[in-house]
Order: structure tokens, then sequence, then C-alpha cells
């Protein structure tokens, strides 16, 4: 299985992949003939979201599916597919990562987005941001906000400028 993208925003869609080979023992048959896998995959996750139907096609000794997996929950989800067979081919099983965060959009004044922003030792600078999911819903959570760091020193080369608004001393 495979999940493409590998990395979404909370709410957002990744398209899973499935693939299941025919991999029957060699018959004394010159060419061998293959055997399609048929049936369904079903798909399941570590953490919420919803899958869609999997059902496999193809020809030969491959078939493939593919499923719609909506996102409804931060972190990392591990994905399993499971193909429990047919008549011909034995149960399979096999697992990816599916990575799920927030959507950034930045910092509010008086911080600048994209430069360095100068401002005096212990002074306070408020700091307002917004982060949604996909589909721009703006995310409320208190766990959702994890650190904010600070760099103490000169910084040598880019743009800089000062921060416009302090509260405190």
């Amino acid at each position: 299985v495979e999940c493409t993208p590998s990395a979404v925003a909370l709410n957002g869609t990744t398209t899973c992949e499935v693939t299941v080979t025919d991999a029957s023992p060699e018959p004394i048959v010159d060419p061998a003939p293959s055997i399609t896998p048929t049936g369904t995959v079903a798909l399941a996750s570590t953490k919420a979201g919803t899958f869609g139907a999997c059902v496999l096609t193809g020809s030969g000794a491959v078939a493939t599916c593919s499923s719609t997996f909506t996102v409804n929950e931060v972190g990392s989800h591990s994905v399993t597919a499971t193909y429990d067979g047919d008549p011909t081919h034995s149960r399979e099983m096999d697992t990816t990562s599916v990575n799920v965060a927030y959507v950034f959009t930045g910092f509010f004044a008086p911080v600048n987005n994209g430069v360095l922003n100068n401002a005096n030792a212990n002074q306070a600078i408020p700091l307002k941001w917004r982060i949604t999911d996909a589909n721009g819903v703006g995310i409320s959570d208190p766990a959702s906000f994890v650190s904010v760091t600070t760099v103490n020193g000169a910084c040598t080369s880019g743009v800089a400028d000062n921060v416009e608004t302090h509260a405190g001393n």
C-alpha cells in the first residue's frame, strides 16, 4: 500500500493505492498462466479517518485498487491494507504511514513573516498566529500549541525588521 501524498493537512485527503500480485507456485505448463486476484481490500488507520471502497481490478498476475483517505486526526497514521484473499489467493497485509499536521498560515502583527524580527532583551512581544485544517477552518484547541522558540544573538545576513509594538518595558 502506498498513500500519496504521505503528508497532508488535517481534514485533507490522500489517495491510497494497493497492489495485489498472484504469487502462485510455478506450474509445469509453459508459459505459466496467471490468475488475477479478485475481491476487495480493507483499509484501516491507527487514528481517526475514513476510507472509500477499494475493489480490485486488473489482469494477469496483478490487480490494484485505490481509496481516498480523509484524515481527521493530527499525528502519524499507520495505514494497513488487508486483502482477505479469494479462492486461489491467500490473505495479505501491508502497512504505510501518513503524517497529518495543521496548516500554519503565519504570525500576525507585530511579528513580520519571512524576516528576522529584532527586539530588545526582556521585552514582551504579543504573539498571534493562525493554524487551520485543509479547508481553512481555524483550529482553537489549546493542545494544538506546542512551543515558540527565540534565538539570542545577531544575525549576519538576511532581511531584518524591528518589532513595532512591545508590551511591557
